[in-house]
């Protein structure tokens, strides 16, 4: 089947990425995959997609491959979509407590040393250009 377009659906990306999940089954922390579905425009399986381009302008149409991000619990192998995800830890018997979700996945003490380097190396750049241009 040949591929005429293709399109990435981006749903909460910054919810996903920098936040742990668990598994509402086993409470293992699950991990971030892609899910593709090639859909033809004329299929009846068309109107749950959107076929508009990036801008908006033009409909594609054909085969068009869609691309999502779902999460997979690496010991059932149980898979969720994002919105299926938002929705089992918004729920109100959620046996977890909010504190248990960790609300990045990087703490300060992990990222101290990044950041100092970058302002260093920003702040050594900074002087060279100052000295460059007294010098003148």
């Amino acid at each position: 089947m040949k591929i005429h377009g293709r399109k990435r659906i981006f749903s909460n990306p910054f919810w996903v990425n920098l936040r742990n999940h668990f598994c509402p089954y086993c409470d293992e922390i699950v991990n971030i995959t892609t899910e593709s579905k090639v859909v033809n425009s004329k299929s009846p399986e068309a109107k749950d997609f959107d076929f508009s381009d990036a801008c908006g302008d033009v409909n594609m149409v054909g085969n068009i491959k869609f691309t999502w991000t779902a999460f997979e619990c690496p010991v059932c192998k149980r898979r969720f979509s994002v919105d299926e995800m938002k929705k089992l830890e918004n729920d109100e018997n959620n046996k977890r407590p909010q504190s248990a979700y960790r609300k990045t996945k990087f703490t300060f003490s992990e990222l101290a040393p990044l950041i100092f380097s970058v302002l260093l190396f920003v702040g050594v750049i900074l002087f060279l250009v100052i000295c460059f241009t007294l010098s003148r």
